[in-house]
């Protein structure tokens, strides 16, 4: 398979989206708040730069990617998450549905229109 860095860059995209913007993008991937400068030359980089390898670890580390291959990271098509750890799935609720206790009537308040005897 030809590895093709329009793929990479469209996934890497879609991490941003996911983020809801360059801004938040930046904050996950680099643990801190963005300048303006360092947002837009993040903008420029995901766009027209040809990713190092620091980068791409830093999005594997951020969004959690260490079950990814590198050739899915660069094709986008990522597997999702494998349950890592069974015994923490929440148990089934019951289909039977419990009886609750019987409601006691509720006594009305007076209104202005009903006179209090």
């Amino acid at each position: 398979m030809k590895i093709d860095e329009t793929q990479a860059r469209q996934f890497v995209k879609k991490l941003k989206d996911e983020c809801k913007g360059y801004k938040y993008f930046y904050a996950k991937i680099n643990g801190r708040e963005p300048t303006k400068q360092e947002v837009q030359t993040l903008t420029n980089y995901v766009n027209r730069s040809s990713y190092s390898m620091a980068f791409v670890l830093k999005i594997i580390n951020a969004f959690d990617l260490q079950h990814v291959t590198f050739e899915q990271f660069c094709s986008g098509k990522v597997p999702p998450r494998p349950n890592q750890d069974k015994s923490t799935e929440q148990a089934p609720k019951p289909k039977t549905k419990a009886k609750s206790a019987p409601s006691k009537p509720r006594k009305s308040k007076p209104t202005q229109k009903q006179s209090v005897k």
